[in-house]
């Protein structure tokens, strides 16, 4: 049994590293902008109302790019959680895979025991049943040699009652005939 390794793509692991390239990006830029916010509201405590005023105007645009690049972050790792249940789950599938092809196999081990012991019973029955053969085969050979003799015993016997026939048809003759001299004298 041969269980295939999961491997992802070029293109998958491309992908993976595009999508956590764009969130070290993002997440550089988010702790620019949090330094920037930082430095801004330092200068609101300590700088003159004139830079406040100007550091103000950029504080909306800070405050979106921040709110931005945390929804960004956020997505970001939200797809690589994916990516890793996805890569979880297909593991999960190879277990269970291998689970299933294990019980086959051990199933197909157990078949093949019994088939083999069905064969070696068959095997013997085989053996067996070609030495009940081969002495049915002596015991034709012996009783045809016995038929073979009792037929040369009538065959014998046949051309004895025949020579018997011949014989007492002869004798029948005979005695016809002797009596018939024998009415003949009587007569005379």
């Amino acid at each position: 049994l041969v269980v295939e390794k999961v491997s992802f793509s070029s293109e998958e692991v491309a992908k993976y590293d595009k999508v956590r390239g764009r969130y070290s990006e993002l997440k550089d830029k988010l702790e620019r902008a949090s330094a920037r916010l930082e430095a801004l509201k330092e200068s609101f405590k300590d700088g003159p109302l004139q830079q406040l005023s100007e550091e103000i105007k950029d504080l909306p645009e800070c405050d979106a790019l921040l709110r931005e690049m945390t929804k960004q972050a956020k997505e970001l790792n939200d797809r690589i959680n994916a990516y890793e249940e996805r890569k979880r789950n297909e593991q999960a599938f190879i277990e269970k895979a291998k689970k299933t092809a294990q019980k086959e196999s051990d199933a197909a081990e157990k078949r093949l025991e019994l088939a083999k012991r069905d064969f070696e019973k068959l095997s013997d029955s085989l053996t067996s049943t070609r030495g009940t053969l081969a002495t049915m085969k002596e015991q034709i050979a012996k009783e045809e040699e016995v038929l073979s003799n009792s037929k040369k015993l009538v065959e014998e016997f046949n051309d004895m009652i025949a020579a018997i026939e011949e014989r007492r048809k002869v004798a029948e003759e005979g005695h016809k005939s002797a009596v018939a001299a024998l009415k003949n004298l009587r007569r005379s």
